[in-house]
């Protein structure tokens, strides 16, 4: 390890610099200063190759692009696929889903203004947890979201 003063249009700025006597001592260095600086490398669950996570996201999965035809990443894969496990394991947010959609074409057929989706959208946020809290019963849930 050394140190280095190069000369910018700024001042000089001091720099480190560093000899390595194998490709693999220069892996090690670098993995440590990630790990420092708060970056872990972690295996995607999704494809299984290794990524850098930033101390900034917590994300098991990666942004490496896995189809082309949409653009979809690791990442928006699993969202997508943990979304429908969770429709299929939880009534209350496939009541939720259902309702939801049902609004939305309304509101893309002109029949519902973007306020009454709006609207519409907070009332369903609100029943949902209620569901969920235990408050309502599933039957009146189901009733008072397709309203």
């Amino acid at each position: 390890m050394g140190h280095t003063i190069i000369d910018t249009k700024k001042g000089p700025i001091l720099c480190e610099t560093y000899r390595f006597t194998s490709l693999g001592a220069f892996l090690y260095f670098e993995l440590f200063k990630c790990i420092e600086e708060k970056f872990m490398p972690v295996r995607c669950k999704n494809c299984g190759r290794w990524f850098i996570m930033k101390n900034t996201t917590f994300s098991h999965f990666c942004k490496r692009l896995i189809s082309s035809n949409p653009p979809k990443t690791c990442r928006d894969h699993a969202m997508s696929h943990n979304f429908k496990e969770k429709l299929k394991s939880d009534p209350i947010w496939e009541i939720y889903n259902r309702g939801y959609k049902q609004h939305y074409a309304r509101f893309m057929k002109g029949k519902m203004t973007k306020a009454e989706f709006s609207e519409w959208g907070e009332y369903a946020i609100q029943l949902r947890q209620q569901a969920a809290d235990g408050e309502l019963e599933i039957e009146e849930y189901q009733k008072l979201i397709r309203i």
